[in-house]
Parts: C-alpha cells; structure tokens; sequence
C-alpha cells in the first residue's frame, strides 16, 4: 500500500498499488505524488457506513432540490460520487466559560453590562487530515461515535485518508469551536451585544476516529460543484449553483409589490 498526497489540496489517500490513481477523490486534481506516513497517531476504531451508494445518490438529488434557488438543470446532472474513510479528531471536554456583554436596558445609553460564567460538556469534532475541511465536518456532524467499530485498515475496501495531525493540534481546534459556540448560544439567549468569552477545558479528551464520508461532485456551467455526505447518517453539506433567472424574477416581484403598495398608499 502506497500513500498518495495531492499537490493541490493535501488530501493523502492509502491506494492499491496495483490500481490506477489518475485524480484526487477530494479536488479531482491530477497532480498526484506517492508520499510517506508521518509519525502522527492513526485511528484505531470507525463509524461504519450505514448509507449505500445508491441511497447517496438519491439523498444528494433531494438535497438539491431543498432550495428553489438551485437550477433546474443542476439537479439532473451526473455526478461522481467516492467512497472514502476520512480520519478526525473527536474532542470532548469540561469546558468552563465567563462572558461579558451588554443588554438592552432602560439606561440613558439604552443598554447596560452584563456578566456571567457557566461549565458545560462539550464535544467537537476536528478533521485530523486535509481532505475534508473544518466547515464541511461540522455540517455533517454528529458521528454516533459510541456505537464505533475497530478499524482493521487491511480489510477496508474503500479507500482511505491518512491523519495528518496531532491530538494537540485538534485539543487547540476545538477550544476555538467551543468559544465560538459559547458565543453564538450566549447572544441567543441572553440577548447580548458586544459579547466576550474566554474558555478553560479540563478533563479534555481526544480520540482518532475514522468516519464514513462519500466524496461527489457535479460539473455545472464549467465549474465543479463539490459535496460530502454522513456515510452513517446521510446528512449532507456543499455549494450549489444560483440560478440568475430566478433571482431576477423574485426582485421584480418585489419591486412590482413596493410600487403597487406605494401608489395604493
């Protein structure tokens, strides 16, 4: 088994010697060189596939069909669609938040400070490769990785990424992930402005875990269109094409309603 890293966006998949490798299952690139493993620590369980090939497919023609944005003709393209394991970090820790902000308040300056502090336990996943993107992994969580297997790479029969980082590396990750979280839950719920947070983890643990990912893209108007999906739970995540036609139509029906209701009033 050889390791194969692409040029032009560091995805490093295990591959058959004996089968051909002409692109990258994550760009579709071509710039393909043979590499070697670093000494980085590798999974030793994975979230098994619970979604075939078939029923990826039909889940990517109703996610495409979710927006009315979408073109018509996108819809029904052909795709490419890639069976792979992806490595990740799974970060679960105490995580001790104090906050800081301000709420609207019967005050000369129509606001006034608030301040707080909460523990919670959170989980975050990391991606422990280049392969898949940070954006694209938190999309498609969560991984039900309590009901995981062990991983036997030898009897795997898809391809697979290799890791590429450390569980240090994705313990400073995820404290990034959970400040954000702790912020973004905090101006829902408390209704701040300005807010600051600062996070402590404690009891911090991290585990390598290879989940099961398909890989699709769609070549559209020249451009290629690049989706994943939850191999285990069919949860979808990419870009879609914007139909222009569409977006033109809805303003000037907004605009035909601006003017009618204001000549009505």
């Amino acid at each position: 088994m050889d390791v194969t890293e692409c040029e032009n966006c560091g995805g490093m998949v295990v591959f058959d010697a004996g089968a051909e490798a002409v692109k990258c299952v994550f760009c579709g690139d071509v710039s393909l060189s043979v590499t070697e493993l670093q000494e980085v620590e590798q999974p030793t369980v994975a979230v098994p596939f619970a979604v075939s090939s078939a029923d990826a497919r039909g889940l990517f023609r109703a996610w495409a069909k979710a927006s009315i944005w979408t073109p018509s003709a996108f819809r029904g393209q052909d795709i490419t669609l890639e069976k792979l394991w992806v490595p990740a970090w799974r970060v679960r820790a105490e995580v001790h938040a104090t906050w800081t902000g301000l709420v609207s308040a019967r005050t000369r300056s129509g606001k006034r400070p608030k301040s707080g502090s909460n523990v919670a336990e959170r989980e975050a996943w990391v991606p422990a490769s280049l392969g898949l993107t940070q954006t694209e992994l938190g999309a498609l969580a969560p991984f039900p990785a309590d009901h995981s297997v062990a991983w036997d790479p030898q009897s795997s029969e898809a391809p697979y990424e290799v890791a590429g980082s450390s569980a240090q590396t994705a313990a400073i990750e995820a404290r990034t992930q959970f400040r954000a979280d702790v912020r973004t839950e905090l101006i829902r719920d408390e209704r701040l402005r300005d807010c600051r947070a600062s996070v402590l983890l404690r009891e911090v643990n991290t585990a390598a875990v290879m989940l099961p990912v398909y890989v699709g893209c769609v070549r559209f108007a020249d451009q290629p269109w690049r989706f994943v999906i939850n191999g285990q739970t069919g949860r979808v995540t990419g870009k879609t094409p914007v139909d222009a036609k569409k977006i033109a139509l809805a303003v000037g029906l907004l605009a035909a309603v601006a003017v009618l209701w204001a000549w009505w009033s």
